[in-house]
């Protein structure tokens, strides 16, 4: 399942007792597509390491132009509602 599946697992479970319903198609499904994300975001990060063997500026340059904006748009920074229209439109597309 890899480490990503099993922390949704995790926290899907400790949600139980404050009113989560538990349907185990739709979580099980979820956990398959975080996991499946999870390899390849992972797969992803390697390779860019490989390619930028040497030049480390170049990883965390790359990283952080496609993490941050991702941060921002799902509302982990800062509520969607707070910002202006465009960043609730383009939150829509954040996956």
């Amino acid at each position: 399942m890899g480490a990503a599946g099993g922390a949704g697992l995790l926290i899907a479970l400790v949600c139980i007792p404050f009113g989560f319903v538990f349907y185990p198609l739709h979580v099980l499904f979820g956990l398959v597509i975080l996991g499946i994300f999870g390899i390849g975001l992972g797969a992803l990060s390697y390779a860019l390491a490989l390619v930028s063997q040497n030049k480390e500026w170049i990883f965390w340059g790359v990283q952080q132009t496609l993490l941050f904006p991702l941060m921002i748009l799902s509302g982990i920074m800062l509520p969607i509602e707070a910002g202006p229209d465009w960043m609730k439109t383009a939150s829509f597309f954040n996956p």
